[in-house]
């Protein structure tokens, strides 16, 4: 048998391959056909605005020093690999600021214009943020869990710190209230529980459920009797941990990341999440505690946006402030709370970081602008 592929180049474009078929259909010559599949390789398009990571990437393999990077001002990239482009962002804007010469890589007609065009925005922006007279302008980058901002910015004239502005970048919006958070918190800590509720804990809750098998038993059967035989000691449990060391996570996550979300075991987590939230008053809850950690990290700071290029910037001090009420969203998962700057609600969304009823039972704290009927 004669092999299957149409030439696509030379005199003979067009018609049959006239080689022995050795592999299934196919000679295996043409780069473009798989002889193991017996099929054409088809290679998937990225998305608009998106870029294509084959594989995932660390804070090694992305050069800042390579002006292909410029890209990723205007290019999203896949949902997992936020986290390390936002820093590889985060670089670059360190270097326009305090590296002179940085703009040398971007001498390329390719690049240039584009590397001028962010530069003129983004040194606009943070040149606004002091009112003093000012030669010059420095930038750490603090960012981390122990920090609540990503970069501090020094002005100074001569040797003189004029002011100090603590700046958190956020990409892809132009304002703060399309991001789908400002601040996150996990409930579970090795130190103690972040609790906001005065008299319930939802990870009581989830543990109850796992220790009287309710969560198990929403698994198929084998799943279930490896679940119970490695229920796990609270004492010595890490709720948080994404490695998931312990074999009772480890067997949580193989199994959700194979299975949709109306899996049976996340529709239980959803419905665990929304009857713990059910009819929540504001006297079941300690406002106080609430109003000041969100206050404690989020006020006076300049939250720096970045989305196809731009850069805006936005102060939210004023719309952080919430009012002593509380009413439960239609999905059953969050607790909307109205603020005193009318028109500005902060959202405490209940939801599991890493895979549901897995790792990372957190509120994921959002400001929001509901558009009026």
């Amino acid at each position: 048998m004669t092999c299957k592929a149409i030439l696509k180049t030379g005199k003979n474009k067009g018609n049959l391959c006239t080689y022995k078929a050795k592999f299934g259909k196919y000679c295996g010559m043409h780069k473009n056909y798989d002889p193991l599949k017996n099929e054409v390789k088809k290679k998937s398009k990225p998305k608009p605005n998106q870029v294509d990571i084959d594989k995932p990437i660390n804070s090694n393999e992305l050069d800042i020093n390579d002006p292909n990077n410029l890209k990723y001002f205007w290019e999203k990239c896949k949902k997992c690999e936020n986290d390390m482009v936002n820093k590889y962002r985060e670089k670059i804007i360190i270097e326009i600021i305090n590296n002179k010469d940085f703009y040398k890589i971007f001498e390329n007609k390719k690049f240039k214009n584009r590397y001028s065009s962010l530069v003129q925005n983004l040194k606009r922006e943070i040149s606004s943020y002091c009112s003093e007279k000012f030669d010059k302008i420095v930038a750490i980058q603090k960012a981390g869990r122990s920090n609540s901002f990503d970069l501090l910015l020094k002005y100074l004239k001569g040797e003189d710190n004029i002011c100090e502005v603590k700046v958190e970048f956020k990409y892809g919006v132009t304002t703060i209230t399309d991001y789908p958070e400002f601040y996150s918190k996990y409930i579970w800590a090795k130190k103690g529980e972040f609790n906001i509720f005065k008299k319930k804990s939802y990870v009581a809750k989830y543990k109850k459920d796992v220790d009287n098998d309710k969560f198990i038993y929403k698994f198929p059967e084998d799943i279930a009797i490896e679940l119970t035989e490695n229920k796990p000691d609270w004492d010595e449990y890490n709720l948080n941990d994404t490695n998931y060391k312990h074999l009772f996570q480890k067997i949580i996550y193989e199994y959700s990341k194979k299975t949709p979300n109306n899996d049976p075991y996340k529709i239980f987590i959803n419905n665990q999440i929304k009857e713990f939230l059910k009819n929540t008053k504001i006297t079941d809850i300690d406002f106080e505690k609430i109003q000041k950690i969100i206050l404690d990290k989020q006020q006076d700071k300049i939250f720096l946006t970045c989305c196809e290029g731009s850069f805006n910037s936005e102060i939210i001090n004023d719309q952080i402030i919430m009012k002593p009420e509380v009413r439960v969203s239609y999905s059953g998962n969050t607790l909307i709370f109205p603020c005193a700057k009318e028109g500005y609600e902060i959202h405490w969304l209940l939801r599991w970081k890493n895979h549901k009823g897995c790792a990372g039972p957190a509120w994921q704290i959002s400001l929001r602008e509901p558009k009026s009927n």
